[in-house]
């Protein structure tokens, strides 16, 4: 299990409370305590042991179902910490907390339904300043642009986890309107924390080619991310005038040697850049007593 989306999401609240304290929050909610709760269908009860009552809320858009969800709820808790060491307040307002889930039990992962009902209720509700999330990019596509038209005026988002390219910038393989078509208000209201596919995949190239591999193939689950940072490490390969040997769709539970066999790659290959959600490069024998691929 990766701890980079648990560390950006340390990172993003403590960014967020500081942009609160400094008067940048979004929406108009009221003081005094008087905050709405989201809808239970979908979130926690409000999380807050400081004085009195919170004039404000935030929230966290996770799957939390399935197979990712130990990952999903170490990040509520650690949410939850930093909320508690900063005493729940950004400056002079004293902040509250939901854990709101996007994904189903039939799904057993983010569901765009459940998405795009979070999104509606967040933009409804006047207490809500900021959403922490989505952990999928496919989510994020659906809730952006309802946050972005707020009555009240964009919402806030800040992503720990989000990678795909066209959610921020264009670039090879982003649809046609990316990233303004998430924007339609024309002011940005999404950030996100860990680098989108294009600058993992050129940053896997590079440090292919300083590690002096030359046989690679590379392995994906078809999926968003896989696929995503699969597509933009062939790129940057082909621009550094280096060709791979083979790419394959590779899913959970296929044996590597089976995978193999079907395309003809030997133990010889020096990297398996295998891509898939929630996982990242895996060394070749030759390569995973000297070198690490990040």
């Amino acid at each position: 299990m990766s701890r980079r989306p648990l560390l950006a999401v340390l990172i993003g609240l403590t960014a967020v409370l500081a942009l609160l304290a400094a008067g940048c929050g979004g929406g108009g909610g009221s003081n005094g305590g008087n905050v709405q709760a989201l809808p239970a269908s979908s979130c926690s009860d409000i999380y807050y042991e400081g004085g009195g009552n919170p004039d404000y809320i935030i929230s966290s858009d996770l799957p939390l179902q399935g197979s990712g969800r130990a990952q999903t709820v170490q990040m509520t808790e650690a949410i939850k910490f930093i909320l508690k060491q900063h005493n729940f307040k950004a400056g002079k307002y004293k902040i509250g907390y939901q854990s709101c889930d996007d994904a189903t039990a039939q799904e057993g992962a983010w569901a765009s339904e459940k998405c795009s009902a979070n999104a509606q209720a967040y933009a409804q509700d006047k207490s809500l300043i900021g959403v922490i999330g989505t952990f999928n990019s496919g989510c994020a596509e659906i809730i952006i642009p309802v946050l972005n038209r707020a009555p009240d005026g964009p919402v806030g988002m800040i992503s720990p986890a989000n990678t795909y390219v066209g959610l921020t910038h264009s670039g090879p393989g982003t649809a046609a309107g990316e990233p303004n078509k998430y924007y339609p208000s024309g002011k940005r209201n999404y950030i996100r924390i860990v680098a989108a596919d294009d600058f993992q995949g050129a940053a896997d190239a590079l440090n292919s080619q300083q590690l002096g591999l030359k046989n690679v193939y590379i392995l994906n689950d078809k999926q968003a991310y896989g696929l995503g940072v699969a597509t933009d490490y062939r790129q940057g390969r082909r621009l550094l005038g280096v060709e791979l040997e083979g790419v394959v769709v590779h899913r959970p539970g296929d044996a590597d040697q089976a995978v193999g066999r079907r395309r003809g790659v030997h133990r010889r290959t020096d990297l398996r850049e295998r891509r898939q959600a929630d996982q990242g490069p895996e060394l070749g024998p030759r390569q995973q007593r000297s070198a690490a691929c990040t």
